[in-house]
Formats: C-alpha cells, structure tokens, sequence
C-alpha cells in the first residue's frame, strides 16, 4: 500500500484546442521555444510527456503539425497559468 501523494503518476489532462508556449528547455529536443495548440497527447515517462498538435506563429497563424516531447512539469504550470476556459485569448 502506497501511502502519500505522488503528482508525477497522475494523468495529465489537457483538453484539445488548449494553447501552451513551451519554452526551449521545456522540450526534450527543444532548438526554440514554441506556440502550440494540442491536438492529443501521445506516450509518457515518468519526465516527459509526448504532444501533438499545431505549431502557431506569434500571431496565432498555424505553421503546421508538430509531435513534442514536452516536459511534465511545464504543461502543468502552462495549465495553471491559463483562464478558466483553457484557452489563451490571442490564439483562439
């Protein structure tokens, strides 16, 4: 019997549609930070959580589809910083 709370275990949940900029170092193989609007969520470890989805310009134009290796601990600041809706009004 496990006792405690281990944050890293539970699934992440973050709705199609919702908009995260992932810094570099956010990325397993990040060369620029990014803007992207998740599609799905693909495999995890116990770091690392795969994400897929749209690339967005600054602007918000779509610069096409993109798999990312996005740190856990990123998405879930990038998902408490959100608005109640889970969207960032700029890209929607």
């Amino acid at each position: 019997m496990r006792s405690g709370h281990d944050a890293a275990a539970e699934p992440l949940v973050i709705p199609a549609g919702t908009v995260l900029r992932l810094a570099k170092d956010d990325q397993r193989a990040g060369v620029w930070s990014i803007w992207i609007r998740i599609e799905r969520l693909g495999l995890r470890d116990e770091r690392w959580q795969l994400v897929e989805g749209q690339q967005l310009a600054e602007d918000g134009t779509p610069m096409g589809r993109v798999q990312v290796w996005a740190a856990l601990d990123a998405l879930r600041r990038g998902l408490a910083s959100l608005p109640v809706t889970g969207l960032t009004p700029r890209h929607t």
